[in-house]
């Protein structure tokens, strides 16, 4: 091959490769604007405010934000607070008004807070009728919830000193016996009937020198008259509340049942230092 026919071959491969190289920068810059473009579109269409969660009037529970739900300007990245519902929102709207207008109208004015849970008094009737009618059905739904909780305690199974005594147990903050003692009021909320439940949680009453056991042994003796551990530690409840009489009955049913030195032993000191017998 002569000297000018190589001299041509490696312009031709010179040529080529710029070419190449002129290619690939244009797609490169061609990529970055359209990124850039289709960045600033989505920015656009981004909302200044998020929704943190809308509540159901009639409900009262929490539902994810509606895309098509309208709300009214607010400044970047501000949130709307959760409770406030969805026809105020929508009246906020309407109004042009702020959260943070919302917030200074609510203390603005000293008058007495309204049935309307006080915002409606307190803004001297700024807020629309559709804002009103959906704070009063929020605070009605509200008093119904909590009467239904009063109803539902009313309804527990245990007379209302059981359970405070459970509670003040719970605060010697022992793990173990915590853990235990909530056992135990499991499984008599479930079956209040249970004759064991009934008698370890008696047990850990008397263990702790607390009166108000009684309840619980009279509801196991109905259960299981003939039970010698049930008639005993029903005399123990008994002696802790100084009923020394009705313990001796008790202890003399258990030894009617079964022979036991323990009890035979309680109930002669009984006898002697309580009963003068």
């Amino acid at each position: 091959m002569s000297q000018s026919s190589k001299k041509k071959q490696r312009r031709i491969v010179v040529t080529i490769g710029l070419v190449g190289i002129v290619v690939m920068a244009y797609a490169t810059v061609s990529y970055q604007v359209e990124h850039n473009h289709r960045t600033a579109r989505q920015q656009v269409q981004t909302p200044k405010f998020q929704v943190v969660e809308n509540m159901d009037p009639q409900t009262g529970t929490a539902t994810a934000p509606q895309a098509n739900t309208a709300a009214p300007t607010l400044s970047m990245g501000a949130q709307i607070p959760s409770s406030i519902p969805p026809a105020m929102l929508k009246a906020m709207q309407e109004r042009g008004m702020s959260v943070d207008e919302l917030r200074g109208s609510s203390t603005s004015s000293s008058t007495t807070a309204s049935a309307t849970g006080g915002m409606a008094g307190k803004t001297n009737g700024q807020f629309p009728e559709a804002m009103q009618k959906a704070i009063t059905e929020r605070n009605a739904l509200k008093a119904q919830n909590r009467a239904s909780a009063s109803a539902s305690a009313n309804t527990k199974q245990f007379p209302a000193h059981i359970y405070q005594g459970v509670e003040h147990m719970k605060t010697h903050r022992d793990k173990v016996q915590i853990a235990l003692i909530e056992g135990y009021m499991s499984t008599l909320e479930k079956n209040p009937n249970d004759v064991p439940a009934l008698m370890d949680l008696s047990h850990v009453f008397i263990n702790h020198g607390m009166t108000g056991s009684t309840y619980l042994l009279q509801k196991a003796t109905v259960l299981a008259p003939s039970n010698p551990h049930v008639a005993y530690l029903y005399g123990k409840a008994y002696d802790l509340e100084k009923n020394s009489e009705e313990a001796a009955k008790q202890w003399e049913r258990s030894l009617g049942f079964e022979e036991n030195p323990s009890v035979r032993y309680d109930l002669a000191l009984l006898y002697r230092y309580k009963l003068s017998q």
